[in-house]
């Protein structure tokens, strides 16, 4: 059953005449929200604290330590539950408390059932609130153990709540929560206007931007999912470390390795010129920042770093609560997934579902036991080892997570696939950059220490883009000639020597053949004051005669079809020389 709440139009101004917010506890009361899956449709309109602000027992479990970490010291009952925290230190807190009010990430519950058992407290009479539940589709895969965990108890307990801004498709839901009642909460607000750019580099643009906001009022906020993203930025900006804020996952030591050199903090540390934020901080934190400026950075050949157009964008964008310009700026670079349409990809998935059913209607347990990960035709089987027997299910969840994955990509692929998913939600603009000098300047420095086939790979990027991405600096003449006569395999197959390329160039022109000649003489560095050797000038002769496909016998002198030279024959070293000093060019070759 589905119930919607209207929040009136007259609360809202009222609200607003008292320089005022409204939050959840204007609108419905905790009781309200027992077993339901809660759309509260905005963020940062105090859903946690309605739950932690009542007399009622409350579990609230959160996605990340971040997130919890901000709820610390809510009140004086707030007892967190993260890394760190033994089960006795729960038990002690239970047993003291007048009333429980738990925060804990996804991974304490199950430290925390244990820990009620021993404190002889039935943890299923006390309201359990999953905060950001979209995450545990999201992040399914990733944290299966816990995830599953979750699930499994929501049966047990006697009341319920999946609580979330951005909800999935409800044909994603899982079969775990389809029996609770839909709650949605209408909240009718001005859209947020997204500024979206697809770039060739996301790191330069990021770059780029950093330099250009270290000199402004506001302060950047950049949000990606990816630690190597944040590496790469640090190590091209000429910035003080001091004024740079890294927030990411402190459990992976790999981290901190990535990111040497800079500390790993917490959104409750200062904020600074420069802040960047992996997902840890996509849902659920609180930001405080007026001055703020939001940018989301996705690379669309990086699939962990793409957001969720219909989910945490939103949340992105809610996450400064106090921010004066609430617009978002995202850049992206686009997705390669366009290979199959969206009716190509449903067959392909309809046909490995029909590869699960026959697989699990085989009751034959030798055949059972000879699949393994790599021989299943279908993605959706998962093998389990229980009691020593191999057991095969099928894992809707995984069919489902497939599904959001390909919507995810194709929303990158093209722009109008971005503009239609943005529509929805926000008011959707191209941005235009003000950071563009900070980019040519960078794009100039970065590009004159390329070496030449670093040139030559940018500059066949640039192509097969199809020149979408506006380069700020000019191509060396030599790179763009090499492409449009030889072509890149030619260029590869020279291995992108230059003095080769040069050769291949002079070849291929459409000279005089006695030019030619002329050309790749001077190419092989013959040239005024030059001494050669009868042998080697005949053996140079036939290279080029071979390169241009002349069919004439080579000669020592036919080097002085194009040079004036003077004749050599000396001894040296008792070792008789004979050739030529090249004296000038011929009059007709001197151009």
């Amino acid at each position: 059953m589905k119930k919607t709440i209207t929040v009136s139009t007259e609360l809202i101004e009222r609200k607003a005449l008292e320089n005022a917010k409204v939050y959840l506890s204007d609108i419905i009361t905790l009781d309200q929200m027992h077993n339901t899956v809660f759309n509260k449709a905005v963020t940062g309109i105090g859903g946690s604290s309605l739950a932690l602000d009542s007399e009622k027992d409350i579990i609230i479990l959160m996605p990340f330590k971040e997130v919890v970490n901000n709820k610390e010291g809510y009140n004086k009952d707030v007892f967190t539950v993260k890394e760190g925290v033994t089960q006795k230190a729960i038990v002690d807190y239970l047993k003291t408390t007048s009333v429980r009010k738990i925060v804990s990430t996804y991974d304490g519950l199950s430290k925390l059932i244990k820990s009620y058992s021993k404190a002889k407290l039935n943890i299923y009479d006390d309201f359990l609130l999953v905060d950001e539940w979209q995450v545990i589709f999201h992040q399914y895969l990733l944290r299966k153990d816990v995830m599953n965990l979750i699930l499994s108890e929501v049966k047990n307990f006697n009341k319920i709540c999946f609580m979330t801004a951005t909800p999935i498709k409800k044909d994603w839901w899982f079969d775990e929560i389809k029996h609770l009642n839909e709650l949605e909460l209408v909240y009718e607000l001005p859209l947020v206007e997204v500024r979206h750019i697809n770039v060739r580099s996301i790191e330069d643009e990021a770059v780029a931007i950093c330099n250009l906001y270290f000199n402004k009022v506001e302060n950047a906020h950049i949000f990606c999912n990816s630690v190597d993203f944040i590496n790469k930025v640090t190590k091209s900006l000429n910035i003080r470390k001091e004024d740079v804020r890294i927030v990411c996952s402190k459990s992976n030591e790999k981290n901190a390795i990535k990111l040497s050199g800079y500390k790993i903090e917490s959104t409750l540390d200062p904020v600074k010129k420069i802040n960047f934020y992996t997902s840890t901080c996509f849902e659920g934190c609180d930001i405080y920042d007026e001055n703020g400026k939001i940018f989301v950075m996705c690379d669309g050949s990086k699939a962990h770093t793409l957001v969720d157009i219909s989910t945490t964008l939103g949340q992105i964008g809610g996450r400064i609560r106090n921010i004066k310009d609430n617009s978002i700026d995202l850049i992206y670079r686009k997705s390669r997934y366009v290979d199959i349409t969206k009716e190509e990809f449903e067959l392909a998935t309809k046909l490995n579902i029909t590869k699960a059913d026959e697989l699990l209607a085989d009751k034959n347990t030798a055949f059972i036991n000879f699949l393994d990960i790599d021989k299943l035709n279908s993605v959706y089987l998962n093998i389990e080892e229980i009691d020593g027997k191999t057991t095969i299910k099928f894992e809707k969840i995984l069919l489902n997570i497939d599904c959001a994955n390909f919507e995810l990509q194709h929303t990158y692929s093209i722009k109008a696939n971005l503009i239609s998913e943005l529509s929805g939600s926000f008011s959707a603009v191209t941005i235009q950059k003000p950071w563009a000098e900070q980019l040519e300047r960078l794009e100039v420095e970065r590009i004159n220490k390329l070496s030449f086939k670093q040139k030559c790979e940018l500059y066949k990027e640039y192509i097969d883009d199809n020149n979408i991405y506006k380069l700020n600096v000019e191509f060396d003449k030599l790179v763009i000639k090499a492409f449009d006569v030889l072509g890149y395999n030619e260029l590869s197959r020279l291995s992108f020597h230059k003095g080769d390329i040069e050769k291949a160039l002079i070849s291929k022109s459409d000279k005089s053949e006695s030019n030619k000649i002329f050309s790749l003489l001077k190419s092989y560095e013959v040239k005024t004051g030059t001494i050669i050797s009868s042998s080697e000038a005949k053996l140079l002769i036939a290279e080029i005669y071979t390169k241009l496909g002349i069919k004439k016998a080579p000669a020592a002198t036919h080097i002085t079809n194009y040079f004036n030279v003077e004749k050599v024959d000396k001894s040296i070293d008792k070792v008789r020389f004979i050739g030529y000093k090249i004296i000038s060019s011929k009059a007709l070759f001197t151009n």
